[in-house]
């Protein structure tokens, strides 16, 4: 049975007990008292955001990300001075009933009946045409297709516990059942809500497309017109975009950034139902700081004010503009959805087969349509046509990944299907090649032999200046220092590097300022790891020797002074750091291998007698090596700083 409002004297006499109970009892942000339990709160939206954004800041800082768009659409529209106009939209719902046979139960001729009270509000016209609100040009339809394009009363109903929901399972109530939420809006109808306290809540767009996104709401109030139902059309304005209209109260510097961030709704500061429908409240006295010229009273007829809910009666045309943004620009999605349109009555599967899913650069694809029941075919690439035959071939001249899909239709107007495969397009080419020596002495001409594969073009370079188009180069070396020697490798479509540096060296004689010089042994695998000042003009040089540890002593000109091997693990040594501490000594420590699981030797060496204070063994599991080494300023201990696969570690050892 639809319930109808009570009659204006029923109203008037139950505000007046409503004002008396609120002057002796006073509840600050309590609403809905119209309804038996006093503490009843119509919407739990703002709790249930504030859920989330304690739990997933990512969900705050993207909500701050929306809202920054927003503000800078509507600011360039506000000095511009207009809204365009824009067609009317149609958004697909579906209504999961979660009951245990109780007044929640509702039958599907209440639903329908509540679908068309909403349509009713947002067009502004039936009961809710009381000459207040504006028709928002949005409507909504109850789906017809299921996720898996089968009919459907758009209509589903689940028997469970979890018809009494609370606000910290509202994840398991909708994993009892969801529609693609990027597809359909998704309302939930239960019996009660966190033991009574609230009437329904709703997410803001941000949560758009993911699993908590949707209405929830008490499914006895639905078919309620002119009372409880007005809870839909308020959760539904969650649903788009608005906020309440008492949000932040009366801050009202930028009606485009505070309170509810709509500028024909004047700022509000208060939850507390009025005492009727025309009681006349005034919670605020900025309404002239932004938006409004003259202080207005606050709109206790708002869908999303917290009147008493027979006052609701209307959206303003700031609101239904905001809500139209975030359709077209964050829930766009539910536009292009099938789900109210009819089912289709022809059997339609869509597939295709590729002639490759990984292309060379310039090369074609053939793609070969195994689609049954499609008449009509248009394939895309990323989203833009290129043929209309039944099988398709493409030729691929830029690198990248491309989406190919195959869009089927057949005589039946509402049949129509899609199949997308994945194509990247690669670059065949390997750039290589060999150089005759790395290490020449000035004067020396060095041939590089080109190991390239999959090119038809060669452009050689020496420190970056071009030098030579042909297969292999040799270049003549007239002065010491650095060269880097690169092939670019290509085939007209796309192209590949390869470089290597060559060290031009003086040989052993002496060095003078800025040199490159070669030592050690290149019949024996060493690695120079760590240099240091040593306090007497020179240097230390840490590093490995094979399978030991090795010290030098280096002069400026870069000659070895004394050099000395230690063997601190069972493995491969590799000395990895050094520190010339406050009294003279050398402090490093050692890893068995680089990057390894295994073993650090921590050690305390006087140079000068060839002395070891001590050494101190330090076993990790993960692969780790100690890259650096400080001396505590205060302490004097040790402190050693390495990384891990995943972690840092810090390892003090006392002096």
């Amino acid at each position: 049975m639809v319930m109808r409002p009570a009659s204006f004297a029923h109203i008037v006499i139950f505000g007046i007990l409503l004002f008396a109970q609120f002057l002796l009892f006073p509840m600050p942000g309590q609403a809905q008292t119209d309804l038996p339990n006093k503490q009843h709160r119509e919407c739990a939206a703002d709790e249930m955001r504030n859920r989330l954004f304690a739990r997933y800041p990512k969900l705050k800082k993207r909500n701050a990300e929306i809202e920054a768009r927003a503000y800078r659409f509507f600011l360039e529209k506000k000095l511009k001075g207009n809204i365009e106009k824009r067609a009317a939209f149609t958004l697909p719902v579906v209504f999961h009933i979660v009951h245990q046979n109780g007044p929640e139960n509702i039958t599907d001729a209440q639903v329908l009946a509540g679908l068309e009270y909403l349509n009713e509000a947002f067009g502004n016209t039936g009961f809710y045409d009381q000459g207040n609100g504006v028709d928002t040009d949005i409507r909504f339809c109850l789906a017809k297709r299921d996720p898996d394009g089968n009919p459907t009363t758009g209509i589903n109903r689940v028997v469970s516990p979890l018809t009494n929901v609370t606000l910290s399972n509202d994840l398991a109530l909708k994993d009892l059942i969801r529609w693609d939420p990027t597809q359909y809006i998704n309302i939930w109808l239960v019996h009660s809500i966190n033991n009574g306290m609230f009437s329904g809540y709703a997410y803001l767009p941000f949560l758009h497309g993911l699993p908590e996104d949707g209405i929830v709401m008490l499914g006895s109030i639905v078919p309620d017109l002119g009372n409880g139902h007005s809870t839909l059309v308020h959760e539904m304005g969650h649903y788009l975009g608005l906020y309440h209209t008492f949000q932040s109260g009366c801050t009202n510097n930028d009606c485009l950034l505070d309170g509810d961030r709509v500028c024909d709704t004047p700022p509000d500061n208060t939850t507390a139902p009025p005492g009727d429908c025309t009681a006349i409240v005034n919670s605020c006295t900025t309404d002239t700081n932004s938006g409004f010229d003259i202080d207005q009273n606050d709109i206790n007829w708002n869908y999303v004010d917290y009147g008493n809910r027979p006052c609701r009666s209307g959206y303003t045309q700031g609101q239904a503009d905001r809500m139209v943004y975030f359709i077209e620009n964050i829930r766009q999605s539910l536009l292009n959805s099938p789900a109210c349109n009819e089912p289709c009555t022809s059997q339609l599967a869509v597939s295709f087969n590729a002639g490759n899913t990984t292309v060379a650069v310039g090369n074609s694809v053939d793609f070969t349509n195994t689609t049954t029941g499609g008449t009509l075919y248009t394939w895309l690439i990323d989203g833009t046509p290129f043929a209309t035959t039944t099988h398709a071939s493409y030729v691929f001249n830029v690198l990248g990944t491309y989406t190919i899909t195959l869009l089927a239709t057949n005589a039946d107007p509402n049949c129509t299907g899609t199949f997308s495969l994945p194509v990247e397009v690669v670059c065949p080419i390997s750039a290589a090649f060999l150089s005759g020596n790395l290490y020449p002495q000035p004067g020396e001409t060095v041939d590089f032999t080109n190991q390239s594969t999959g090119a038809t073009a060669y452009h050689w370079s020496v420190n970056g200046s071009p030098v030579a188009t042909s297969s292999n180069y040799s270049h003549h070396f007239t002065g010491a220092g650095s060269y880097k020697i690169c092939l670019e490798a290509g085939n007209g479509f796309c192209s590949k590097t390869f470089c290597q540096l060559v060290f031009v060296l003086e040989g052993e004689g002496e060095c003078v300022g800025t040199f490159i010089k070669r030592i050690g042994n290149l019949d024996v695998n060493e690695i120079g790891y760590y240099l240091i000042p040593s306090g007497d003009n020179n240097y230390f040089l840490g590093g490995s020797e094979g399978n030991r540890s090795i010290i030098l002593k280096i002069d400026p000109s870069g000659n070895v002074l004394e050099q000395r091997s230690y063997k601190f693990t069972s493995g491969n040594d590799l000395l990895a750091n050094l520190l010339l501490d406050d009294e003279g000594y050398l402090v490093g420590s050692v890893r068995d291998q680089l990057n390894t699981v295994s073993q650090n030797v921590f050690f305390k060496l006087h140079w000068e007698t060839g002395l070891f204070a001590w050494t101190r063994s330090m076993s990790l599991i993960d692969h780790f090596r100690f890259d650096r080494v400080f001396q505590h300023p205060v302490t004097g201990n040790y402190i050693f700083h390495g990384l891990a696969t995943v972690d840092n570690y810090i390892r003090v050892v006392l002096k």
